[in-house]
């Protein structure tokens, strides 16, 4: 029984840091989205036309084209987005303005499959709460990984419409809430597999050299 206790431990922590490859759905919008996570904490999230890529302690965008596909950083995507945002606010006079938060409440629990999770809703300053829950979190210990690549993903989202909103659009607690396990639903997708295989290493290589600033704002400016 002494031998069991530790050799239990290490086998629970070679699980925890296995690979992982999780994919989310929503039937009705015929949305996919694939995320991979590899041990040593890289990601690859996939959506149609877009990849996003933690690699090397740097995020970015990785955009399938025409022509091939063009690797984006996305310090430098954020900075285009805040440079267009700060120009047509000039010109069209854009004002400030704070609007009321939105806050997300947890009620009830909520299956999904195989899984269970806290059911959080929407919350306006009204106090009117959404029908259904804007996200249900998983306290499972076999979906740590994936909880802190979701909650990593969404940080940076948020990163970015902030460089574009400049405080234009409503707040909530979303971070505090993907901090707290691993989304089996969220945003309308939800989670319909998981599994801990072996991922190639080459999965989480940058398809191409990423794109110098001055090429993210022609592409940028033209979408």
């Amino acid at each position: 029984m002494r031998l069991f206790v530790p050799l239990a431990s290490l086998a629970f922590a070679s699980a925890a840091h296995a690979d992982t490859t999780a994919i989310y759905g929503n039937a009705a919008a015929k949305f996919t989205m694939t995320v991979k996570i590899a041990s040593n904490g890289d990601i690859r999230g996939e959506v149609p036309g877009r990849t996003y890529y933690f690699v090397g302690g740097k995020d970015y965008f990785a955009d399938r084209t025409d022509t091939g596909v063009v690797v984006m950083r996305l310090e430098d995507m954020a900075k285009v987005m805040a440079e267009q945002f700060a120009e047509q606010s000039a010109k069209l006079g854009i004002p400030s303005f704070s609007p009321p938060p939105l806050t997300l409440v947890r009620k009830g629990t909520v299956s999904v499959d195989k899984w269970s999770g806290d059911a959080y809703y929407m919350q306006a300053a009204n106090g009117q709460v959404s029908p259904r829950p804007v996200a249900v979190i998983s306290h499972d210990a076999a979906l740590t990984e994936l909880g802190k690549a979701m909650q990593r993903q969404y940080e940076k989202s948020e990163m970015m419409m902030g460089q574009v909103t400049k405080g234009h659009a409503p707040t909530s607690n979303m971070d505090q809430v993907l901090n707290s396990g691993a989304p089996i639903s969220f945003a309308g997708a939800e989670l319909q597999s998981v599994s801990f295989n072996p991922i190639p290493k080459d999965e989480f290589v940058l398809p191409a050299t990423p794109a110098a600033i001055d090429e993210v704002r022609k592409r940028m400016t033209r979408h």
